[in-house]
């Protein structure tokens, strides 16, 4: 898997993440006009998600994934603060992309373009991902086999998942920025402090 980081012009000069591989080229940026984060998730609408291929990722150790405490450690870093468009009794943080996807191995090839949101919920680490709707009234969550199908995009979450995995590795232990956060629902704090991370249940 390659990966490249490039400076986009039009998004107050944040970089586009790109992963390159044999099957799929991903190519992402983060969202940090609030009118612009909420322009993208009003004119939109979640896909239905492979819950089956969700329960078995989370439990299959072989998968390279990252918690909610070091996830936020790694975006934080990153992509700056995250927007404030997320459930704060449930959740702590919320970030928001444009994301490119092209299937190499279709014929023709096929690029697809959605939004998509990594936040955190009930203590789950998430990528969800977001098609345009089809009319005003398109407010519930939606297939995608007419655009892209599951086996593609489950496999599109691995390699985005893997991407931040590789960052946190590539970073080491001791060079993250402190932050503290917390999740009422869960009754948490969790941050990085003094070269580590912590987890404290109130």
């Amino acid at each position: 898997m390659k990966t490249i980081e490039k400076k986009l012009e039009d998004n107050n000069f944040m970089p586009t993440h790109h992963i390159e591989t044999e099957r799929f080229d991903v190519s992402f940026n983060v969202l940090k006009q609030p009118e612009i984060i909420y322009k993208k998730l009003t004119t939109t609408v979640p896909i239905r998600e492979d819950h089956r291929f969700l329960i078995e990722y989370e439990k299959d150790d072989h998968y390279k994934k990252l918690d909610i405490v070091r996830m936020a450690g790694v975006l934080l870093k990153i992509l700056g603060d995250s927007d404030s468009f997320y459930d704060s009794y449930k959740s702590s943080y919320n970030y928001t992309f444009d994301i490119k996807i092209k299937c190499k191995h279709l014929e023709p090839v096929r690029e697809v373009d959605l939004v998509m949101s990594i936040f955190d919920l009930k203590g789950w680490s998430q990528i969800q991902f977001r098609r345009k709707k089809e009319s005003p009234n398109d407010n519930y969550l939606k297939w995608i086999d007419d655009i892209i199908n599951h086996e593609d995009l489950n496999h599109c979450i691995i390699l985005i998942n893997d991407y931040f995995y590789s960052i946190f590795e590539g970073h080491g232990k001791k060079r993250f920025d402190e932050f503290e956060r917390e999740i009422p629902y869960l009754g948490i704090k969790y941050g990085y402090k003094n070269g580590d991370f912590y987890e404290i249940v109130q």
